[in-house]
């Protein structure tokens, strides 16, 4: 079976192809594009039935060779919208409301309208909801779908009359799937523990000599940061941070924690090979009985590689 669908500026289907490409979809933190590496005569491609796809606005050609054809994944055309208060209002807000019903009256004011939300009720009301001042729209309907157990599912379906493509969005339940460490595990994963970074932030702001701001931030056993010292002696890491632009401590602090963050000790979990069912916003709970660690993470995007009639699946999660 051929995966790759055509389409026109009309979202009418063209047909199937045989196309080599690489299609990301996922949170905010993925890329969110396309790249196509075959010839393509189309206004955009998909893959019927999943939100890998989207529309061609990059094309870079070279005599005599394949021109490069780019574009941002569905995802990523919601990455590039910004959600907007209604005037005369602070904030969008949602109130009493089913959550794909939400969905479908903050997208009807997106991208022309470019997303169909299924009549279906999702059977899950959204009380109160305030969305973060100017978000995009993909964090933005991510995190409100997240806000009440569920996670954003699009996928491409051609219409009734099977002449267009729609793209469907609406709110799905968030699964999450265990599997233990091993060679004969379903999913593959990748355990990393790295026990080799910093526990201990000195952070120095503004002021002269020993008159400046300090906050001393540790990391607590837990994996949480606090004020109170937990390694000493042998087991203490210390890192300096200076920050002269921070004139009180509560913004030394926290620009300190995005610092830590970074430097910590940390333990990864990598998805090499999951279930075809897992979905951008499922969750993976990895045990590594040997080390006695357990990492959950959801996961954050998905890159489709097509070759012809081949398709993979490689999977990212979040740290």
């Amino acid at each position: 079976m051929v995966p790759i669908t055509l389409f026109d500026s009309e979202f009418r289907e063209i047909g199937p192809a045989l196309v080599s490409c690489d299609i990301e979809t996922g949170d905010s933190s993925a890329m969110n594009d396309m790249e196509i590496k075959s010839p393509v005569d189309a206004y955009g491609i998909c893959i019927l039935g999943t939100d890998a796809g989207g529309i061609i606005e990059y094309i870079d050609a070279v005599s005599g060779s394949v021109p490069e054809k780019r574009g941002y994944s569905w995802r990523g055309l919601l990455q590039m919208a910004v959600l907007q208060p209604p005037a005369g209002s602070d904030y969008l807000k949602i109130s009493n409301m089913d959550l794909n019903r939400a969905l479908e009256h903050v997208l009807g004011n997106v991208l022309g309208g470019l997303f169909v939300v299924p009549n279906e009720e999702y059977g899950v009301t959204v009380r109160s909801y305030q969305f973060d001042l100017y978000t995009d729209a993909l964090t933005g309907l991510t995190e409100l779908c997240r806000s009440v157990g569920a996670r954003l599912h699009i996928h491409a379906e051609k219409s009734s009359n099977q002449k267009k493509i729609l793209i469907v969005a609406e709110a799905k339940p968030i699964r999450t799937y265990e599997e233990e460490f091993a060679e004969t595990s379903a999913m593959q994963l990748e355990f990393t523990k790295d026990g080799m970074g910093y526990n201990h932030m000195i952070c120095m702001g503004k002021g002269e000599l020993q008159n400046r701001l300090r906050v001393d931030l540790y990391l607590q056993q837990d994996g949480t940061f606090g004020s109170q010292q937990h390694y000493y002696g042998i087991n203490e890491r210390q890192y300096y941070y200076d920050d002269n632009n921070a004139d009180t401590v509560e913004k030394l602090r926290a620009d300190g924690l995005k610092k830590f963050t970074e430097i910590c000790p940390s333990k990864i979990l990598k998805v090499k090979r999951a279930p075809e069912e897992l979905e951008v916003g499922d969750i993976v709970r990895g045990v590594y009985a040997a080390e006695g660690i357990t990492v959950e993470a959801p996961i954050s995007k998905i890159i489709y590689r097509v070759t012809g009639d081949v398709v993979t699946k490689e999977y990212g999660v979040k740290e």
